[in-house]
């Protein structure tokens, strides 16, 4: 039995929650306990916050970017598909998305309104995916993108919004469109949420309702409860009948704890179950071959919630893909509350009964 850790999930389709794997860096102050003497960016002067980010190998450079090239050949970017959202102290994510299939030799970059821009190489790019965590995710989690900015912001950056423009740059030096983006950034952690930090939690159950396009899904996950899919699979044997054998896959969550600190941080640390076939030693000669192991999935973030409508908003990135670079920011938002000493999160969207609706509960006791 194999153990790894932070490895990209593959569990089977019948399993509705997912989990994903990140390592994540937030801020160490809460903005709420912020001592006086700590000064805030204030959001709305672009060159305090240009002055205040931070982009890997990115070169900051005086001016505006280049205009757009009037070339038919000059790559194009589709405009951006909403707003994004960001807590200080966290990375935002910026993903591009170009139509066109020219190599993209840099982004340039710039808070607009600010008097100075970033150059940033291709190199120092990266490409985005998305995944969820406690039910769907939205606003950042997009399409999977192949060009994405990876932005660094400050702990003391006022809450708010500002705005960037961007375009990109080929090998030819040839400039696309310009597409404009707005970040809604909020402060870590939040007044009337000690109830979060008061304990670790520990999932219990989940449960998922979901229609689309005609199709009604449900199901409903318990910890520590085998999960089992038992079906018929064709062994194919050279030289001899196909044989039939019976297959019984098997899954479950040994545990997850849920830790939401008071500097704004969270940690979701899940251990589960697995057996499924071993494709590469199964035969005809030695028959069924099942592969077991046990993963230990770490995720981390930044949290805020928001009393008035007890509205909690998860943000976490993550970077897998066999290493390769491909990261993405997720935003889950969520309805928290406690009842009877359990905390209950749960995601909804869409209106039950139109076709379109995704609802899951999510359960845990204090640990």
């Amino acid at each position: 039995m194999e153990i790894n850790i932070n490895k990209l999930l593959r569990i089977p389709s019948f399993f509705t929650l997912v989990f994903f794997s990140t390592l994540f860096s937030c801020g160490d102050d809460d903005p709420s306990l912020v001592e006086e003497d700590v000064v805030l960016i204030a959001i709305d002067n672009p060159d305090e916050i240009t002055a205040a980010l931070t982009i890997e190998g990115a070169t900051l450079r005086n001016g505006t970017p280049p205009l757009p090239t009037a070339d038919f050949n000059a790559p194009f970017l589709d405009e951006a598909e909403g707003d994004l959202l960001a807590i200080t102290g966290s990375e935002l994510i910026i993903p591009v998305d170009e139509e066109t299939a020219s190599e993209v030799a840099g982004v340039y970059i710039q808070v607009k309104g600010a008097s100075d821009y970033f150059d940033v190489p291709a190199s120092s790019l990266g490409s985005t995916g998305g995944r969820s965590i406690f039910g769907k995710a939205n606003k950042n989690s997009r399409k999977q993108q192949d060009i994405a900015v990876y932005i660094g912001l400050p702990d003391n950056l006022s809450p708010g919004e500002f705005c960037v423009l961007y375009c990109v740059y080929d090998q030819e030096n040839r400039i696309s469109n310009i597409v404009e983006v707005c970040i809604e950034v909020l402060s870590f952690g939040g007044e009337g949420s000690e109830f979060l930090t008061a304990n670790t939690w520990e999932m219990t159950s989940q449960s998922f309702y979901e229609e689309y396009d005609g199709f009604v899904y449900s199901d409903t996950t318990v910890v520590g409860f085998v999960y089992e899919e038992i079906y018929d699979y064709p062994l194919h044997c050279e030289g001899q009948p196909t044989q039939n054998v019976e297959v019984t896959l098997s899954y479950k969550i040994d545990y997850l704890l849920f830790t939401l600190t008071s500097d704004g941080g969270f940690q979701v640390e899940e251990s589960e179950y697995k057996r499924n076939i071993d494709f590469e030693n199964t035969n005809c000669a030695e028959g069924l071959i099942y592969d077991e192991e046990i993963e230990i999935n770490i995720t981390e973030g930044a949290w805020s919630y928001n009393s008035q409508i007890s509205e909690l908003i998860l943000i976490s990135t993550y970077e897998d893909f066999d290493g390769s670079i491909r990261r993405a920011t997720v935003v889950s938002t969520l309805s928290a509350y406690q009842e009877n000493g359990n905390l209950i999160l749960v995601f909804e969207e869409g209106t039950k009964g139109s076709g379109t609706y995704s609802y899951s509960e999510t359960i845990f006791s204090p640990s």
